[in-house]
């Protein structure tokens, strides 16, 4: 029943055959899952029990991010990346105030920033090539790392949540990280 416009954009400059500058910027949204809606309880593997928040709705957020690429030779990159994001009307799991301690989601502040950067690195490790029977066979083993560090924070606003909903919630603190976002992902894979 409703409609979202979200505009991206990304720029590409070639600074050599060697070198590329990156840019992109969009506005996306993120939905509330089934069961953060669902007027209903929920109880998951471990025991914990849950119901939806049905006056939740979609958060919206801003991104945008500058990326540096190095191509030493072809099939290998070194990059790094600085990035970061608004999230207007975060939703964030919480412990209901009542006899229960149910916990359930809400819309929990105005806004949440994420500020970040990411390395990356693909390198070869050794190539060979063969020709048999007129075919060319390849062999390569490579090596690739990525990394991301990332600073976040959000405000908490409980009459917010109270003027939203029919939810009590109670803060511990008024500014706290994202949750689920971790501080530092690291990815790393060998490749034949």
């Amino acid at each position: 029943e409703k409609t979202e416009f979200m505009p991206n954009a990304s720029f590409k400059y070639e600074v050599n055959d060697k070198n590329n500058l990156k840019f992109a910027a969009s506005k996306s949204y993120t939905l509330p899952q089934f069961k953060e809606r669902a007027p209903f309880l929920f109880e998951d593997k471990d025991g914990n029990v849950s119901y939806g928040n049905e006056f939740l709705y979609s958060s919206t957020n801003y991104n945008a991010d500058l990326r540096w690429e190095f191509f030493p030779t072809s099939g290998e990159v070194l990059s790094a990346t600085g990035f970061g994001k608004v999230i207007q009307n975060p939703i964030n799991s919480v412990m209901i105030s009542s006899a229960a301690n149910d916990f359930s989601w809400v819309n929990s502040g105005e806004q949440a920033f994420v500020l970040g950067a990411e390395f990356e690195i693909k390198k070869d490790i050794f190539k060979s090539e063969k020709i048999k029977n007129d075919i060319p066979l390849n062999t390569k083993l490579s090596f690739g790392l990525n990394t991301a560090f990332m600073i976040t924070d959000q405000d908490f606003d409980e009459d917010k949540v109270a003027n939203e909903t029919d939810l009590n919630v109670v803060f511990t603190d008024e500014n706290g990280k994202l949750e689920g976002a971790s501080d530092v992902v690291l990815n790393s894979d060998i490749s034949f």
